[in-house]
């Protein structure tokens, strides 16, 4: 049989297998999405970045495996999971060729996962998936069109929300669409500038260009600080602009954690007082890294004049200070001021009882 030029004999025996054994459109669609040649590149790189994600990767894999757009690979780093994930993913791996699985014998940090599936991509364009999301399956399709159609973009993200343990939305991010602008410093200031648990984090899982991924340079591993993940996606947008789909997509789950209250005895109040000062003052001390991290950042961008580093570099220091008093204000005033009222209840439910 001849070849066709840049086609692989495996190419035409798949064709011909899912011409007879699929000869329905559906079950064919499906099949020719699970074909993949290692001798061509894919357009698109996945990379999956796991730590014991045997809950939820199974339905993160599944909507990744059912998006309209099937020339992409998948890349699974598992970082020396404990709870049964390598097998879910060997299964997954061995039914689908654009699967591929690797594992790390101890786990080296979540920094360094992400860095070695952004490593391993091969396509034109790349994206993180967290092992315990949800995308609707016009997700990649959508963002594709939308770096295709604007070449300067480096980053291409969509409405999102936050579902439950259960898959039920629990909450939205409206705040998102305040962030895009052509104009690179207003794009770097409405960034930075936004507060924290406002989402503008998620973009870091939105597909980007590997023109911009060669460039920057990913997670720092030597020490990992919070925040890293917006300090990621504060660097892709000093490349090029940020365009947003209005749909929902993108599904970012949240596990719900049980309360403090629940979960510790009744302590002291002056024992109260010294695990909520101590508490805050490592929380400040994260975030000065955080905010050190941006002021670094902002020094090292070339396109940046020197009067558009001044006034980041001062919105900076604004922006940071309004978090430290807030963080002061929710993990030590507000507790205290609690505290008072718990025991000023105590006394008076105490002298009802003695009148």
């Amino acid at each position: 049989m001849e070849l066709l030029p840049n086609v692989t004999r495996a190419c035409v025996v798949d064709r011909l297998v899912t011409d007879i054994y699929f000869p329905w459109r559906p079950c064919r669609a499906a099949a020719m999405a699970i074909r993949y040649h290692m001798d061509d590149k894919p357009l698109v790189s996945i990379g999956m970045p796991v730590y014991n994600g045997r809950r939820f990767i199974g339905r993160a894999l599944d909507s990744l495996l059912a998006q309209t757009h099937a020339d992409f690979e998948l890349t699974i780093s598992d970082n020396a999971s404990t709870d049964g994930t390598r097998e879910i993913c060997q299964d997954y791996a061995a039914a689908d060729k654009r699967i591929r699985y690797g594992r790390s014998e101890r786990n080296r940090g979540a920094a360094w996962n992400f860095n070695q599936v952004l490593g391993m991509a091969r396509g034109e364009y790349f994206m993180w998936a967290a092992a315990d999301d949800v995308w609707e399956p016009s997700y990649v399709a959508a963002m594709l069109e939308n770096l295709r159609a604007n070449p300067q973009a480096a980053l291409s993200f969509c409405a999102f929300d936050n579902i439950d343990e259960n898959g039920r939305q629990v909450k939205t991010y409206p705040h998102l669409f305040d962030l895009p602008s052509p104009r690179l410093e207003k794009r770097l200031r409405n960034y930075m500038m936004q507060e924290e648990h406002l989402g503008k984090a998620n973009p870091i899982y939105g597909l980007m260009s590997r023109r911009a991924t060669r460039t920057f340079k990913g997670f720092e591993t030597a020490r990992e600080i919070w925040g890293q993940d917006m300090l990621v996606v504060f660097q892709l947008l000093s490349m090029g602009r940020l365009v947003l789909a209005p749909d929902v997509l993108f599904h970012k789950r949240l596990e719900v954690q049980p309360s403090r209250q629940t979960q510790e005895p009744k302590k002291r109040d002056f024992r109260v007082l010294v695990e909520a000062t101590a508490r805050v003052f490592s929380i400040i001390s994260e975030r000065r890294r955080y905010f050190r991290g941006y002021a670094l950042l902002v020094e090292s961008f070339d396109a940046l004049t020197a009067t558009e580093k001044r006034k980041l570099q001062i919105m900076r220091r604004r922006r940071a200070l309004r978090l430290y008093r807030e963080e002061i204000r929710q993990g030590l005033l507000v507790p205290i001021m609690r505290r008072i009222a718990e025991n000023k209840n105590l006394v008076v439910s105490k002298n009802r009882k003695h009148e």
